[in-house]
């Protein structure tokens, strides 16, 4: 069987030279990937990827003859990969992995999306001794970004609450918050998941 990161880059060669797939890929990716040959947790991961951590992906490895591929995907690559990965691993433990593809998909994207604003935030606390307010956190590029991919009309919303001595970033469901449940990330890292109200 071949391995993890083979698996990936076959997706990612496979976008960087065939445009419709690579636009099926950014436009309804689920069902992109639907018919495509990869474990569940090789199909998390690229689920959990952002359009831009993915973009930035392919185009590492576009352009590069198959036998420098395994050297394009490198470094970068490598770490955005491994950064949808904890993303991936979380969400096989979730409810929404166990229905509908779309529904992972979401749930997999909010995961990742509070990994990532928690790294922002720890990186702030490390040069200025307290955590980033929410109106700084807004500022910065990468959780702006993430932000503006929150603001389409499905899948969860992202809730921001800072002080300098703690915060919590909470992914909601936009459409089902009565049977979805809540994700929180704070400072220890840990993703927790928060029953819905019609769980209590």
């Amino acid at each position: 069987m071949p391995r993890q990161d083979e698996n990936i880059r076959r997706i990612l060669g496979r976008a960087a030279q065939d445009e419709a797939f690579r636009n099926s890929l950014f436009s309804d990716r689920a069902s992109a990937l639907e018919k495509e040959d990869l474990s569940e947790n090789e199909r998390l991961m690229l689920l959990a990827a952002s359009d831009e951590q993915l973009r930035k992906m392919i185009d590492a490895i576009k352009d590069k003859p198959w036998y420098e591929r395994n050297l394009a995907i490198g470094g970068a690559g490598k770490l955005l990969i491994g950064a949808a990965a904890v993303a991936a691993a979380a969400a096989i433990f979730t409810p929404a992995t166990l229905g509908h593809s779309r529904e992972a998909a979401y749930e997999a994207h909010a995961l990742s999306s509070l990994k990532q604003i928690y790294l922002v935030e720890n990186q702030y606390r490390e040069e200025y001794g307290v955590y980033a307010p929410e109106s700084v956190l807004r500022t910065k590029d990468e959780v702006r970004q993430i932000l503006e991919q929150h603001q389409r009309p499905h899948g969860y919303e992202i809730i921001i609450e800072s002080s300098d001595e703690t915060f919590a970033v909470t992914a909601r469901h936009k459409t089902r918050a009565d049977t979805r449940p809540m994700l929180r990330i704070g400072p220890d890292g840990e993703v927790r998941i928060l029953p819905s109200p019609r769980q209590d």
